[in-house]
């Protein structure tokens, strides 16, 4: 085991075996970050990426920065980083990328090096600190829950997305006390529709944003279930608004889907505000779901793979 050190955030992000004596580990870092006696730099308020090799006995060979703290961009943008096999960075370009389905992390390899593709907005340590003041999280729920119901939306979608975009800024958290204060409010007309929402809340302990990462813990750390999603005690996961108020949400760990059929780790997930509809990339194979909280659930193999459909009779017929 080998032991970095920073002096601020640092996250690992992605381990690549590229052969039997060469592994390739890839992170984001702000300020001072050292392993073995090789440190990179930044300042506190630029992150960047690092890239690190070991060979098959787990010792550092090398460790470089990409350049990203350099740059002025802080939008949308997605960041292609080509590293050699020695340790040099080869080249960084940009590309407007849709951060629907834009795919971050280790994406091809060969004998001259490899290449990475990153995002302010997906991957996880390269937010730039946008100095804002933190609005506590419950008035921001309420201001979000205005906003959707003022765009009609069904009730537990705009529960669940005031809830998330309530959490967005680093530090903002919702505690049980809150949590069970918007239960409160789920009443009236359409209050049979967020049942399960109604039961599950009271059995969340806290729901906060830390270092850009969401951080949900449940009570005495049991498991909870919300529709087909099962929450585990100590879950993580990272929120990236999209364009029309959608969400797109990266499991880091922790949350699974269950219904009863079908069991696997959920990799993301799309939250579309509209229609009700949570598109969820489930497990190795990336099976593409779709979940609406009203309908029927469909599932379908991404790529054009033959698509299923699971009826509300619970059986599984192949289209």
């Amino acid at each position: 085991m080998l032991k970095f050190n920073a002096d601020s955030r640092a996250f690992g992000l992605e381990l690549k075996q590229l052969d039997k004596n060469e592994f390739y580990l890839a992170g984001s870092f702000r300020g001072n970050l050292e392993c073995n006696g090789i440190s990179l730099q930044t300042s506190s308020s630029d992150p960047d990426l690092f890239f690190a090799q070991f060979n098959r006995n787990g010792e550092i060979e090398w460790m470089s920065k990409s350049g990203l703290d350099d740059l002025e961009e802080d939008t949308k943008l997605f960041y292609i980083v080509k590293v050699s096999r020695s340790g040099d960075i080869l080249s960084v370009t940009l590309a407007n990328e849709d951060e629907r389905t834009g795919v971050t992390g280790f994406r091809q390899s060969s004998h001259d090096g490899l290449c990475y593709v990153a995002s302010r907005y997906q991957t996880t340590g390269l937010e730039k600190e946008t100095g804002a003041a933190i609005q506590k999280a419950n008035i921001l729920f309420r201001q979000n829950l205005k906003k959707m119901n003022q765009l009609g939306l069904e009730q537990s979608i705009a529960y669940l997305s005031s809830i998330f975009n309530s959490v967005l800024s680093p530090g903002n958290q919702l505690t049980a006390t809150e949590l069970e204060a918007l239960n409160q409010k789920m009443t009236g007309s359409n209050a049979n529709s967020m049942t399960n929402l109604k039961e599950t809340l009271p059995n969340l302990k806290t729901i906060r944003n830390k270092d850009g990462i969401i951080e949900i813990k449940t009570i005495n750390s049991v498991p909870v279930k919300i529709s087909s999603f099962r929450i585990l005690g100590n879950s993580r996961l990272k929120i990236i608004p999209l364009d029309n108020n959608d969400l797109k949400i990266k499991v880091i760990d922790g949350i699974e889907f269950d219904n009863g059929i079908l069991k696997e780790k959920i990799n993301s997930l799309i939250l579309e505000i509209s229609s009700g509809n949570v598109l969820i990339d489930l497990g190795k194979d990336h099976l593409i779901i779709s979940r609406n909280m009203k309908y029927e659930l469909s599932i379908s193999r991404y790529m054009n793979q033959p698509r299923l459909l699971e009826l509300q009779s619970k059986k599984i017929i192949l289209l």
